[in-house]
């Protein structure tokens, strides 16, 4: 059985992995659906339905998908990428620690660079300006 492959599909696929429209809506929108369940699980049908004219903003979807991703259910992502284009793989905890010990070694490289040429700076003054530095009691030297 093959299911038609559109926007509000992936999107079902993400909406079914959480605990159901009505916890959903309350989860995307707190203030608004909180205290009405049923109107929040209209939204969502809303929402998914092409002819209507409510639409989920880009946060809602980022959220809906992060949601779907923290259930394990990765099929309406997938899906939604495939229409744009893409394939996606999603993005497990080791590959999260991984990413982000890479990123902290690209801003320790930036920072060791920036000492360097602060180093090599205070090497290029002059014997008299390091004199008065000295005087002032600012370590330059060892």
């Amino acid at each position: 059985m093959s299911r038609r492959q559109t926007p509000e599909t992936a999107l079902g696929l993400a909406i079914g992995a959480y605990n159901g429209p009505k916890e959903l809506a309350a989860e995307l929108h707190a203030t608004r659906f909180e205290d009405r369940p049923d109107a929040g699980a209209r939204w969502i049908a809303h929402c998914l339905d092409p002819d209507r004219r409510e639409k989920f903003s880009l946060r809602d979807l980022t959220k809906i998908f992060k949601l779907a991703h923290d259930a394990g259910s990765h099929e309406g992502f997938a899906m939604f990428a495939r229409l744009c284009g893409y394939s996606a793989e999603p993005i497990i905890a080791t590959d999260a620690v991984i990413v982000e010990l890479q990123e902290r070694s690209v801003a320790l490289t930036h920072e060791v660079a920036e000492l360097q040429r602060d180093i090599q700076a205070i090497g290029e003054l002059s014997p008299a300006t390091l004199a008065l530095m000295q005087h002032a009691h600012v370590k330059v030297g060892e």
